[in-house]
C-alpha cells in the first residue's frame, strides 16, 4: 500500500500530525508517488536531453527525501540492494546467504539494507550499520515511488554513503564486490555516528576535487549506462576513465587510496554521467536555514498544478484522507488514490498558508477552451491569458505563453530560490536555472552543455528574453569549474558575442537603480562589457564594464544621455580567475560599488541627466562591439530603485551563498568592517614581498589584506617565505603552507590588541608539526631581539592539545588547554578569541569550532604592549622560534570590537561553510 512508503513519518513520542519540517517534503514526495498516473503528460519517447532533464529532477526529489529522512531519523539512509528486483526476487536467488545468492539481510526491493544485529569485534560491540556503502536508492525507505530507483533511461541510480558517518562493523577491507564488502564490515550507522563524524567521499572534476568530505553521492550513469545496474539485477559493463570511478567508487592506490571517489563533470565524448553530492554541512543547511513556513509557495505551485493535470476518470474516487480510507465508498483505496489524498491534504495546508483556491478535477479530455485557468486572471499582472493558452492533443497537456501559468498558478521563482527582495525588480537572469536557457530564439528548446545560447529568459515578472539570432555570435552554456560547479554562460570576448533584450521603457532606468551580478573574468586585455544600454560608446542611460589595462582592474559605472556621461570607478583591486559578487547602487547622485559584499568605491555623479534610450540592453557586451565580456557570467539582478542596506544585504547574501563566493556575511550587525582580512582562497591576494607584483606560484612574500586597513602580512627574507597550495583537508581550497622556518608578520594590526578585539583563524597544524609550535602570536618586540609574548595560540604535542599561553593575563604563567585529543593528521579548526574590556573579571573568551573552551582575564598592555602580529611562529624569548613546521592557514579575520555571540557565530558559520570545518552551534 502507498501509505507504507510514508512509514518514516510515523509519529514518535505520541505526537499528533506532521511537523513543519516533515511537511516541507510532503509535496515533492506526493508528486513523486503520482508518476504512474501522471505519465500521460510526457511524450511517448524522450531524447537524451529530455532524459537528462528528467533525471536531474528525480535526483532533486531523491535529495529532498533524504533530507526528510535525516530530520526524522537523525542519520542518513543505507543503500538498497541494486540486485533486488521489484518483485522481491534477487538475481542470485531469494533471501540467500551473502556470496551465494540473495540480498544481505532479506530486505525487500528498494528498502535500505540495514543490519540491526549486535555484533562484537575485540572489546567493541556494534549495532546498527550499513552492510554496504554503495548500492541503489532506498526508495521504499524514503517514501518515494518505485520509479525513483531508476534514472530516466530506466537504469538504477548509484547511491553511495560515506563509511565515516554511516559505516559498517569492524573488519572491513577495501576493495571488493558488493557481497565481499557486506561480509567484512566497519562500524556504525546511528545518530552518534552521524553527529560525530564528517563525510569522506571525494568528488572530483576528473583532476581536482570539488570536495573531500561528501556525505553521500547519487549518480546516474547517463545515456550509455556503463556501470549501471539494470532492473533485472544485472550490471552493465563498467566504463573507463572517469566513468569507471563512478562504476566502482573505490580508488586503489593514488591520492585517495581506499576512499570512495566519484567524478562530476560536464558531458563530453567519454563521459555522460550525472553526479550530485552533498556534504554534511550542506545537508544541515537545508533545514537549519528554513523559515517557519516549511512549505514554500513554489512547492504549493507544483502541487496545485499536479492536481489540475489529473482528470476525473483517472483520479476516480480520490477524495480519501491520508489514512487511505475512502469515506464515500467505504473501502480502502489503492496507493495512487492515497497519493492524491495526500496531495489534497497538502493543498489544504497551502490554502491555510497562502490563501490558495482549491483546484477541481477536470474532465477526461482537454480542449483549447478547457485548459486550466482560462477564465482566471494571472497573478501579479491582472491580465487574461486565455488567448495565449494552447492545447497539445499529442501529450494531452496545456501550456501557457512565456511559461506563465494562469489561474493562480504563476511560477514563483522567488519562493523557489529563497530570494525575498522582489519589489522594483526589473530583470533577473539566472544561468543556473536550466529552464531559462535555450538554444533557439523561440525560447522553447532547453540548452545542453556546450550549446550556443540563443535565448536567456528573465525570471522577473517582466518576462524579458535576452536573445542572439546569429548562431556564430552565441555565448556558450557550460558547467563552471569555479562558480560552485553551477551552470554559467561563457562569453569569449569576441566582437558581437553577446545577448540583447529589445528596447523597453521598463529598462530605461534614469533615476535610482541597483544592479548585482556574479561572474569570473578570464582577463582584462580589452574593455570588458557586462551590461549596457548605450548609443555606441555613450551610456543611454547606463553602462557597466571593466577596465582594459590588465591586472588589477576596476569596474566602471557610466551614466548618461547618449551624448554626454559621467562615471564612478570602483577601487582597482579586481583580478582574473576569481569569482565575484559585484553590486552597483545609485541613490540620488551617489554611486557606490561593492565587491563580495564590501564597499569598493563611492563617488558623486556629475554628468548630464540620464536619458531614456531607444537601444537594446546588451548582456556581455556593448553595441559598439569593442567592449565585450571575456569570462563566465552566472546571474544578473537589476532593480529600478536604490536598495536599502537591509535589502542589499539579503540579495548579496543570496548570491554569495548560492555561488559559493567568499564574502563575510554583511548581514552581521557590526558597526565596522574587519581591520584585517587575510583569505588564502582569494588568489588575488598573493604577491612578491614588494606587495606590488602579483604571483600565481612559488614563495609568498606578501599576503594582501582584503580589509580597508591594508595591514598586509609580509616576509622579505626568501628563506622564511611560506608557499601556497590546494589542501584536501581544507575543502580543497588554497591555503598558505608554513614549513621549517616560515612565518609572516602583519605588524600594522598589532595595536588592535591593546583594546577590544575579536580574532578568527582557520587552520590545520599538519602532520609533523613540533610541540609548542604557534599558529598565531601577538608580541611585544619594542626593539628587543628577544621579544615577549602578549599571547599565542600553539599546539602542544606532548598532551595532544591546542592551548593558549599569555603573559598579559592575570593568570599568566600557565598554558590554558582549549582542546584535547587533537589529531595532527585529521583536525582542521576554527579558533575564535573575543576580548571585551567592559566586562569585569574574565573578559577574554576562547572558542574552538564555536565551542567555548576557556575564559581568562586579559590585561591589554600589562606587562607588554603589543607591536608584532606573527603568523606561523612566535617570539620565544630569544627571537623568532617555535614554528608551525608543517601547518596551514586558510583565513584570518580581526575586528577592533568584541562581537556578541550572534555575530561571532555568523562569522564562524561563514568560515565553516567555506572551509568545511564542522562546528557546534
Amino acid at each position: 500500500m502507498f501509505f507504507n512508503r510514508f512509514s518514516f513519518f510515523v509519529r514518535k513520542r505520541n505526537q499528533k500530525g506532521f511537523s513543519l519540517i516533515e511537511l516541507s517534503v510532503i509535496i515533492s514526495i506526493a508528486a513523486a508517488s503520482t508518476v504512474a498516473f501522471l505519465s500521460w503528460t510526457q511524450p511517448e519517447t524522450l531524447t537524451d536531453a529530455q532524459n537528462a532533464i528528467e533525471t536531474r529532477a528525480r535526483i532533486d526529489r531523491i535529495e529532498k527525501a533524504i533530507e526528510a529522512f535525516r530530520v526524522e531519523r537523525d542519520r542518513l539512509p543505507c543503500p538498497a540492494d541494486p540486485q533486488m528486483r521489484i518483485d522481491n526476487t534477487h538475481i542470485l536467488g531469494t533471501n540467500g546467504v551473502v556470496g551465494t545468492g540473495g540480498d544481505t539481510y532479506g530486505n525487500d526491493f528498494g528498502t535500505e539494507d540495514l543490519d540491526e544485529t549486535q555484533e562484537t569485534s575485540g572489546t567493541a560491540t556494534y549495532g546498527i550499520d550499513c552492510p554496504v556503502n554503495m548500492g541503489a536508492v532506498p526508495v521504499q525507505s524514503l517514501g518515494l515511488s518505485n520509479d525513483y530507483i531508476n534514472d530516466a533511461w530506466g537504469r538504477r541510480f548509484t547511491y553511495a554513503i560515506s563509511p565515516k558517518i554511516c559505516g559498517r562493523d569492524a573488519g572491513f577491507s577495501l576493495p571488493g564486490t558488493l557481497e565481499e564488502q557486506a561480509a567484512s564490515r566497519e562500524q556504525g550507522c546511528t545518530r552518534n555516528d552521524y553527529e560525530n563524524n564528517s563525510g569522506d567521499i571525494v568528488v572530483t572534476d576528473g583532476t581536482n576535487p570539488y570536495t573531500t568530505a561528501a556525505a553521500y553521492v547519487v549518480v546516474s550513469h547517463g545515456s550509455n549506462g556503463l556501470g549501471a545496474f539494470l532492473p533485472s539485477g544485472s550490471q552493465l559493463t563498467a566504463g573507463t576513465g572517469n566513468e569507471l570511478e563512478n562504476s566502482d567508487g573505490l580508488e586503489v592506490g593514488g591520492t585517495y587510496d581506499g576512499r570512495y571517489v566519484f567524478v562530476k563533470q560536464a558531458k563530453n565524448a567519454t563521459f555522460d554521467d550525472i553526479t550530485s553530492f552533498k556534504t554534511k554541512i550542506q545537508i544541515e543547511r537545508l533545514t537549519t536555514r528554513s523559515s517557519a513556513k516549511q512549505i514554500s509557495v513554489a512547492e504549493c505551485e507544483v502541487n496545485s498544478q499536479e492536481i489540475k493535470n489529473i482528470t476525473s476518470s483517472q483520479a476516480n474516487f480520490m477524495t480519501s484522507d491520508i489514512t487511505g480510507y475512502d469515506h464515500t465508498a467505504g473501502i480502502y483505496n489503492t496507493g495512487e488514490q492515497v497519493g492524491l489524498g495526500l496531495m489534497m491534504a497538502v493543498q489544504d495546508i497551502c490554502i491555510s498558508y497562502y490563501g490558495y483556491q482549491p483546484q477541481i478535477l477536470r474532465g477526461d479530455t482537454w480542449s483549447g477552451a478547457q485548459c486550466p485557468g482560462n477564465n482566471a486572471t494571472t497573478v501579479g499582472t491582472g491580465g487574461n491569458y486565455a488567448a495565449e493558452t494552447t492545447y497539445s492533443s499529442k501529450n494531452n497537456v496545456c501550456t501557457c505563453a512565456d511559461d506563465q501559468w494562469d489561474g493562480g498558478c504563476t511560477m514563483d521563482w522567488f519562493a523557489a530560490s529563497g530570494l525575498t527582495v522582489k519589489d522594483n525588480m526589473v530583470l533577473w537572469l539566472d544561468a543556473d536555472s536550466p529552464e531559462t536557457v535555450f538554444n533557439d530564439t523561440a525560447c522553447s528548446n532547453i540548452a545542453q552543455y556546450g550549446d550556443g545560447v540563443a535565448c536567456w529568459k528573465d525570471k522577473s515578472i517582466n518576462g524579458f528574453s535576452a536573445t542572439q539570432t546569429t548562431a556564430i555570435n552565441r555565448p556558450v552554456y557550460r558547467l563552471s569549474k569555479t562558480m560552485n560547479s553551477k551552470d554559467v554562460i561563457e562569453f569569449p570576448g569576441l566582437a558581437g558575442r553577446k545577448l540583447s533584450i529589445a528596447d523597453d521603457n521598463r529598462l530605461d532606468i534614469t533615476g535610482d537603480m541597483s544592479v548585482l551580478f556574479t561572474l569570473n573574468f578570464n582577463d582584462f586585455n580589452q574593455w570588458t562589457g557586462i551590461l549596457s544600454k548605450s548609443n555606441s560608446n555613450q551610456p543611454n542611460p547606463y553602462d557597466i564594464y571593466a577596465s582594459n589595462a590588465g591586472e588589477p582592474a576596476n569596474l566602471r559605472f557610466f551614466r548618461g544621455n547618449g551624448g554626454g556621461n559621467g562615471v564612478i570607478v570602483s577601487n582597482t583591486n579586481i583580478y582574473a580567475d576569481n569569482d565575484y559578487v559585484f553590486s552597483v547602487i545609485m541613490q540620488g547622485t551617489t554611486i557606490t560599488h561593492y565587491k563580495n559584499g564590501v564597499k569598493n568605491g563611492t563617488g558623486t555623479y556629475g554628468g548630464p541627466a540620464p536619458g531614456a534610450g531607444s537601444t537594446a540592453l546588451d548582456i556581455g557586451g556593448r553595441n559598439d562591439n569593442v567592449t565585450r565580456m571575456d569570462g563566465e557570467m552566472g546571474e544578473i539582478i537589476m532593480y529600478d530603485t536604490a536598495l536599502t542596506e537591509a535589502n542589499h544585504n539579503i540579495v548579496n547574501d543570496y548570491l554569495s551563498d548560492k555561488w559559493n563566493i567568499s564574502a563575510i556575511p554583511i548581514s552581521a550587525t557590526l558597526s565596522a568592517q574587519p581591520v584585517l582580512w587575510l583569505d588564502a582562497d582569494d588568489k588575488a591576494t598573493f604577491y612578491q614581498s614588494n606587495c606590488t607584483t602579483r604571483i600565481t606560484s612559488g614563495s609568498l612574500g606578501c599576503w594582501k589584506d582584503k580589509s580597508p586597513s591594508g595591514f598586509d602580512a609580509v616576509q622579505t627574507t626568501a628563506g622564511n617565505q611560506p608557499s601556497f597550495i590546494k589542501e584536501p583537508t581544507m575543502n580543497y581550497r588554497n591555503v598558505v603552507r608554513f614549513r621549517t622556518d616560515d612565518y609572516m608578520e602583519a605588524n600594522g594590526v598589532a595595536g588592535v590588541f591593546s583594546n577590544d578585539f575579536s580574532l578568527f583563524v582557520v587552520g590545520d597544524f599538519g602532520v609533523g608539526t613540533a610541540s609548542n609550535s604557534s599558529i598565531i602570536s601577538v608580541n611585544d618586540y619594542n626593539g628587543s631581539t628577544a621579544g615577549d609574548d602578549v599571547f599565542r595560540i600553539r599546539y602542544h604535542g606532548g598532551s595532544a592539545n591546542i592551548n593558549i599561553s599569555a603573559d598579559n593575563m592575570a593568570e599568566a604563567g600557565t598554558a590554558y588547554q582549549v582542546t584535547n585529543g587533537f589529531s595532527l593528521a585529521e583536525d582542521s579548526f576554527i579558533m575564535s578569541l573575543v576580548f571585551d574590556s567592559s566586562l569585569t573579571g574574565t573578559n577574554f573568551d576562547f572558542y574552538y569550532n564555536s565551542v567555548g573552551k576557556t575564559s581568562l582575564t586579559y590585561e591589554p598592555n600589562t606587562p607588554h604592549t603589543p607591536d608584532r602580529f606573527v603568523i606561523g611562529a612566535d617570539y620565544d624569548g630569544t627571537g623568532i622560534g617555535r614554528y608551525m613546521t608543517n601547518g596551514f592557514v586558510g583565513e584570518i579575520i580581526i575586528y577592533d570590537q568584541p562581537l556578541d555571540d550572534a555575530n561571532r557565530k555568523m562569522i564562524e558559520n561563514y568560515l565553516s561553510d567555506k572551509w568545511n570545518v564542522e562546528i557546534d552551534n
